[in-house]
């Protein structure tokens, strides 16, 4: 797996959590029962949560420690399947154990026993360090060309739609065209009012003094200002 920049993702911490907790009770549980049911016969949560079992006196304490590291072990497996990352194991298997320690001295008081002590100071370290290096082995480990192509063809599709999009979009004329259009259009009906005007100026001179009014003149000149402005507009809005 392909790692880019860290994201704070309280729900997935949150989930790898209460998975590795399950997990570790889970595997607790079956070590246990093979471990202890035959000398036991019947367990109960005690043999989880109850330090008073932890001795190096006995047969059953010392399966109890052995059930301890063996959990401890595959620990370091979950933490590799679901962490994933060298640099979090310390922080997630000590999370664990932390809350290990909770649910005991809540079941069956505080810790006094330096056998307890020891063993899951043990384990913690052997969960830790192991997952640490199960996850170093996991993310050095050489990646499958054959996945990275299928991932670079993939990609390069991608870029062959977006370009297929990029050209159907500048086919399609934008408002500037459009402008252009109207402008020249605009250019054609200022051309006419000026002929108009024209006309009627020219009717007016031969009928009259022969002289073209000034107001006819000024006004004549700003619509042919406008014409060459408009049809000016409508060459850019073309080009």
């Amino acid at each position: 797996m392909i790692y880019g920049s860290a994201a704070w993702d309280p729900i997935l911490i949150i989930s790898q959590i209460a998975s590795l907790q399950c997990l570790f009770y889970l595997t607790m549980g079956i070590f246990n029962a093979m471990f202890l049911s035959p000398f036991l016969g019947q367990l109960s949560v005690l043999n989880i949560f109850g330090w008073q079992l932890f001795s190096i006196g006995n047969i059953h304490g010392w399966l109890t420690i052995a059930s301890n590291l063996a959990t401890a072990c595959l620990g370091a497996v979950y933490l590799m399947w679901i962490v994933e990352r060298a640099k979090k194991c310390l922080d997630f298997g000590s999370t664990t154990y932390l809350i290990h320690f909770t649910c005991c001295w809540a079941y069956s008081g505080f810790p006094a026993n330096l056998i307890w002590w020891g063993t899951n100071a043990a384990s913690f370290l052997i969960m830790a360090l192991f997952g640490e290096w199960l996850c170093v082995r996991r993310e050095l480990a050489e990646i499958p060309l054959s996945a990275m192509r299928g991932r670079v063809d993939a990609m390069r599709g991608g870029d062959v739609e977006s370009g297929n999009l990029a050209s159907a979009n500048n086919g399609v004329p934008n408002g500037g065209g459009g402008s252009g259009v109207v402008g020249s259009g605009t250019g054609i009906r200022g051309s006419g009012i000026a002929t108009s005007v024209i006309g009627r100026g020219s009717v007016e001179m031969s009928g009259s003094s022969g002289v073209m009014p000034r107001s006819v003149t000024s006004v004549t000149t700003r619509l042919l200002g406008s014409d060459v402005i408009a049809t000016n507009r409508s060459g850019s809005g073309a080009t």
